[in-house]
């Protein structure tokens, strides 16, 4: 067993877990910069409802 796999294992009980920590932190950050489907799916209509002013848009 790796070192890293070993400590995502044993956490939170295992020591030392700087790895898991990383890991965990990383995830956290990535999961607030990067928008789910559902917020691109909310992007993409309201780019959608827009049309532009040569069609008769706002």
């Amino acid at each position: 067993m790796t070192g890293l796999v070993r400590e995502l294992v044993e956490f939170p009980n295992g020591a030392p877990d700087d790895q898991v920590d990383s890991i965990s932190q990383a995830l956290k950050y990535l999961s607030q910069k990067i928008p789910t489907p559902r917020e691109v799916d909310r992007q993409a209509a309201r780019v959608a409802r827009r049309r532009p002013l040569w069609i008769g848009g706002r």
